[in-house]
């Protein structure tokens, strides 16, 4: 079969991947014992790698915040894997 299109969803119109991250960022921080990180998400989604760290530095001062990130990583992938690619209405 050859495809005559393909569809890129970067920023969530058709796949509600926030959802999944912001699962796991919120599981992963009690792990590193970080504090509402449901509202912290809010001020990260949508932004870059860079920023984010940043951001979660000034917020959570020093901690592995390289290990945070990488666990966010595997916790996303681990989601979809278990429960799939959520589709927006």
């Amino acid at each position: 079969m050859k495809y005559k299109a393909v569809i890129f969803d970067m920023d969530g119109v058709i796949f509600d991947t926030e959802v999944v991250s912001r699962r796991g960022w919120c599981k992963v921080a009690q792990k590193y014992n970080l504090d509402d990180m449901e509202n912290e998400f809010l001020n990260i989604i949508g932004t870059n790698h860079r920023y984010s760290r940043q951001y979660l530095l000034k917020r959570y001062g020093d901690f592995d915040v390289d290990g945070f990130m990488v666990d966010t990583r595997i916790e996303f992938r681990r989601d979809l894997l278990e429960n799939g690619i959520p589709v927006k209405k």
